[in-house]
């Protein structure tokens, strides 16, 4: 640790905090051992002064430090959560391996996906890899009711545009209900709580021709 970083605010507060106050207390009590021993009594009302005045400051060092900890601790807390509902929802290479893995123990289906932002559409591209390493077929958006985009020169299938918040895995199929209730679990697994898997869900009308759709709206 250099003095550079201790300024900074690199540092965790709780080692300096006990190290300083610490070095205070020893020096609190080194100045009043100094005029307890200059004294000619030790039991006079000047030494008791002096004494019961160190005692009632480290006392208040103590409990300022403990204080000062835990506003510390709430800032903390509330700049993580706010760093995590900002940052994009998204799944790793070993995420995106793990889930196709988990999503071959069910029966192939066709699936499509719908998402009206970047952010949306990147994290539906992800979720589409993992289930087309397990065999499924992703199509382009089957709804009858919403129009589609793509990516001019991608090479992907034709997004729905559905906007909404949060997102949702549904069919209407009941064959496939376990297989869109278990990814829905495992992405909730990976940390992207507001997930929803569900049968016939009324947000969308889905083609027959697609078996899963996946809609992903602007993050919550």
């Amino acid at each position: 640790m250099n003095v550079g970083s201790l300024f900074s605010g690199e540092v965790a507060p709780y080692w300096p905090h006990l190290v300083f106050i610490g070095v205070s207390l020893l020096g609190a009590a080194a100045v009043t051992w100094g005029l307890v021993r200059e004294a000619d009594k030790f039991w006079s009302l000047t030494n008791l002064l002096i004494i019961g005045g160190v005692v009632l400051e480290a006392i208040c060092t103590i409990l300022l430090f403990r204080f000062d900890e835990g506003i510390s601790d709430t800032q903390q807390s509330k700049i993580i959560a706010l760093e995590t509902r900002l940052a994009p929802r998204s799944l790793s290479n070993a995420q995106i391996a793990s889930l196709g893995e988990v999503m071959k123990a069910f029966p192939k289906f066709s699936f499509d996906v719908s998402g009206s932002d970047r952010e949306p559409l990147d994290f539906g591209i992800q979720i589409a890899s993992a289930l087309k390493l397990a065999g499924d077929e992703w199509k382009d958006w089957g709804s009858k009711d919403t129009g589609g985009l793509v990516w001019p020169g991608t090479g992907y299938p034709i997004f729905g545009d559905i906007r909404m918040v949060g997102a949702v895995i549904s069919t209407t199929d009941p064959q496939l209900e376990g297989a869109v209730k278990t990814l829905a679990e495992e992405l909730r697994k990976d940390g992207i709580d507001e997930i929803q898997g569900a049968l016939d869900l009324p947000t969308v009308w889905p083609s027959d021709a697609i078996g899963v759709h996946i809609i992903i709206g602007t993050k919550r």
